[in-house]
């Protein structure tokens, strides 16, 4: 009897201890709303969260910014360290549309045209930045002005004028 509450109680220990992929900070998404301002060409945000959705226009071309906090082991010190570096920022968007920045590079820049009118989410890498503070600037382009058809177009037709 004493021997299955010992058990007992060492699972009940054991079901409250982080399990190992909670140990990852690659878990927990959050999701910020994109929502630009009246006229706005960029969106901005400080925070922590993790992706950020909202829809965009079928040939809008985007700028993508993105930057953070980073925690850093030095080697030399044996303390970690916080650094502010770029993040390599990802977007994906309707019928398996991706597209990601280059992760070798420091630029946290990406540089998409949206190809199909839709909701497109946008994450970084690394992961292991995730729910750390950061900035995001996503711009839009304006959409080009929709061609009119000749059978919108009102015709005026100019009569010469007569000289007296």
């Amino acid at each position: 009897m004493r021997y299955r509450r010992g058990l007992w109680l060492a699972g009940f220990v054991f079901s409250l201890a982080p399990h190992a992929v909670d140990a990852s900070s690659c878990v927990r998404p959050v999701t910020q709303k994109i929502a630009f301002e009246k006229g706005a060409v960029c969106w901005n945000y400080s925070g922590t969260a993790t992706h950020f959705k909202g829809r965009f226009s079928a040939g809008q071309k985007l700028t993508v910014k993105m930057s953070g906090e980073l925690l850093e082991y030095n080697e030399r010190t044996k303390a970690i360290e916080t650094k502010w570096a770029a993040r390599t920022p990802s977007v994906d968007g309707p019928q398996d549309f991706h597209a990601e920045g280059d992760f070798g590079q420091d630029s946290g820049t990406l540089e998409v045209t949206v190809p199909k009118t839709g909701l497109y989410q946008f994450g970084f890498y690394p992961c292991a930045m995730w729910h750390n503070p950061g900035q995001v600037q996503i711009c839009a382009s304006a959409l080009p002005p929709k061609p009119t058809s000749i059978s919108q177009t009102r015709q005026v037709s100019a009569s010469p004028i007569s000289a007296r």
